[in-house]
């Protein structure tokens, strides 16, 4: 169903570019437009809310107050169905079909570091094939945008993709997703992951031996055999320092002012990640 759900995500951002749209993958249970998929008709329902949905939906309680709420959002709906029908009646085809690739390998990482819980958000650039150039990458957190990420040439983006470092609150969770943005309004959302705000355990540091840790910026580093590919970012995400190296190899962070910093080493077959302080 996927050709006609980016019609409807495309049209969205030409006639009602404030409306928020993106596709999930609901598994809990289907609708009437599954008669239309199972008879090989593309059909798909746009959802308000897939998480905290009525109760009395598909009940005799699916009535006005129980299960319709927002006559607002129902205007919205309506409006939108009515844009899909006039692009589908245009009988010169005069508005072009565009359609565009998500991000690959989208993905989130939670880093050790005791006094906040960051997240470690990445991914990789979408598949060649889209009608129009990616210009930028939207990060949304629990359907808001909270940051952005520009386009760059494959040749400046490290081994891991394009990433965003956020921090939420020790104990909450929230949703994200990546939003691939094109230069001809096309816009197509990743598969929504999950970020949990995790403590870390005392602990967790002892995997990882970076010493003399304050330092006045020359630290040792016994991360373990073979090479690792060592990030080192500061408190507000932006990366200050990367190279490949030694597991046993010294790392200068001379040029850096004092300050706690967030070292991330990724191995072979896996990744430590350490709070470290140049003073």
């Amino acid at each position: 169903m996927e050709p006609i759900g980016t019609y409807y995500m495309n049209v969205g951002g030409v006639y009602y570019p404030e409306l928020p749209i993106r596709h999930v993958n609901f598994t809990q249970g289907d609708s009437d437009h599954t008669s239309f998929n199972n008879h090989g008709y593309m059909g798909i329902y746009p959802f308000e809310d897939y998480q905290n949905y009525s109760p009395y939906i598909h009940t005799p309680n699916d009535l006005i107050g129980t299960s319709v709420t927002s006559f607002e959002m129902s205007q919205q709906y309506c409006q939108m169905n009515i844009a899909c029908l006039a692009e589908i009646a245009n009988p010169m085809g005069e508005t072009p079909q565009v359609y565009c690739n998500p991000v690959r390998d989208f993905d989130i990482e939670l880093p050790v570091w005791k006094d906040t819980s960051p997240l470690w958000l990445h991914w990789k650039s979408p598949e060649e094939g889209s009608t129009g150039e990616i210009e930028r990458f939207d990060v949304y957190r629990d359907n808001v945008v909270i940051g952005a990420v520009d386009w760059v040439d494959s040749t400046y983006v490290g081994y891991w993709g394009y990433e965003y470092m956020d921090t939420i609150t020790v104990g909450a969770e929230a949703e994200y997703f990546i939003m691939a943005v094109y230069n001809d309004g096309c816009e197509a959302p990743s598969q929504t992951e999950i970020g949990y705000g995790v403590s870390a355990v005392e602990e967790s540091e002892s995997n990882v031996m970076v010493y003399p840790n304050p330092s006045n910026g020359t630290f040792n580093l016994n991360l373990g055999a073979g090479q690792w590919n060592v990030e080192v970012y500061d408190i507000t995400g932006r990366k200050v320092y990367e190279n490949r190296m030694d597991g046993r190899s010294v790392l200068d962070l001379g040029k850096c002012r004092k300050g706690v910093y967030f070292l991330k080493a990724m191995g072979e077959s896996r990744g430590v990640t350490a709070k470290i302080m140049v003073q």
